[in-house]
């Protein structure tokens, strides 16, 4: 009796580890699972993201938006402020709203849009302080939005943000590219070169 009881035992403590075995496997299983939906869900945000940025970017590109900007320059050159500012102004506080929202890859938004941003806000600056002085909600979070990206720029670039910000310089050529007065918009080529 005693090698039956023994191999009752055995076969007890055999089924027994069968079925822990079972229940890891299922639980690494549903561990697995999640991680396939969790990585698809990421990845389905980084497409609409990069899907929303390229709309954006089609805006900005457009030829009704580059007259606006191309006016909108003409008008800051000659501190003579523009309903055609304001457009540009209003672009930024609509790519303001959809950041804070995460609708946009930050890194793309940086690459793109961090440069005519600045620009365009130091050049408005006098203009939006007035504009804001009767409607203070106008354009209210396009300075947070500056600061946000001119972080990441700074970040990217290994260089203080005070680096990364338009000098008065920066901002005239910028002005003059956007008025189409220089094809130049690469801003390698508008290094100038020692003599």
């Amino acid at each position: 009796m005693e090698c039956s009881r023994a191999g009752k035992v055995d076969l007890a403590i055999i089924v027994s580890l069968l079925a822990a075995i079972a229940a890891l496997a299922a639980v690494a299983t549903a561990g697995l699972v999640a991680w396939e939906v969790h990585e698809e869900v990421r990845s389905a945000r980084l497409e609409a993201k990069v899907e929303a940025f390229w709309h954006v970017d089609d805006q900005w590109n457009s030829p009704a938006m580059l007259d606006l900007r191309s006016a909108a320059a003409t008008a800051l050159l000659a501190r003579k402020p523009s309903t055609d500012v304001n457009a540009v102004l209003d672009f930024f506080d609509q790519l303001t709203l959809l950041m804070n929202r995460g609708a946009l890859d930050e890194e793309l938004t940086v690459l793109q849009f961090y440069r005519p941003l600045a620009n365009y806000w130091t050049a408005s600056g006098d203009y939006v302080r007035h504009v804001q002085r009767d409607r203070p909600a106008t354009w209210k979070d396009v300075a947070g939005l500056l600061d946000r990206l001119g972080a990441i720029e700074a970040r990217r670039k290994q260089q203080p943000l005070s680096a990364v910000r338009p000098s008065p310089d920066d901002v005239q050529q910028f002005l003059m590219d956007e008025q189409g007065q220089n094809q130049c918009t690469d801003e390698s080529q508008t290094e100038k070169t020692p003599a």
